[in-house]
Formats: C-alpha cells, sequence, structure tokens
C-alpha cells in the first residue's frame, strides 16, 4: 500500500449533512425550543433530514444521560470513601 493509498484510507470525509443538522440545532436552541422556530428553521428539510434531526437529539440525550450516571456512581463512591474513612477515625 502506498503511501497516498493509506492516507486516502484514513481520511475523514466531513458530514455536511449532520454539520448542516448541527447548525440547525443550535439555532433552534438559541432562538428557544417553541413550534414555531423548530418549524421555521426545519421547513426546508426532507424526511429523512427531520429524522436525522431527531435522532440525533435522542443519541445526545442518550449520552447525557450516561454521563450523568457516570457522574452520579463517582460521587456515590467519594462519599463512600469519605465515610468509610471517618469510620476507620
Amino acid at each position: 500500500m502506498s503511501n497516498v493509498n493509506f492516507m486516502e484510507s484514513i481520511k475523514i470525509v466531513p458530514d455536511k449533512e449532520k454539520e448542516m443538522l448541527l447548525k440547525i440545532q443550535d439555532e433552534i436552541e438559541k432562538k428557544g425550543i417553541t413550534p414555531e422556530n423548530v418549524l421555521e428553521l426545519t421547513k426546508n428539510l426532507s424526511d429523512s433530514q427531520k429524522k436525522r434531526l431527531k435522532q440525533l437529539y435522542r443519541e445526545q440525550i442518550k449520552n447525557y444521560n450516561i454521563s450523568t450516571e457516570n457522574y452520579k456512581k463517582k460521587i456515590l463512591k467519594i462519599k463512600s470513601n469519605i465515610e468509610n474513612s471517618k469510620k476507620a477515625n
């Protein structure tokens, strides 16, 4: 495999549609999540793009929930360690 082929094989191709959806999402959040704002900002999207935008939100919510659970577990572990160290003293 030549260096050119290798470079092409690892090249990161930007997802233009995802970038556009993230910009729309950002605008929705800046203007406020209201039915009117959402309708205005998504009126030119195809049905598949609207589905992808919904999926993007679902993925972000899922990741946020996972992150929140991980932080809760860390906090509870620290709390338990503090309580155990107090009992040991």
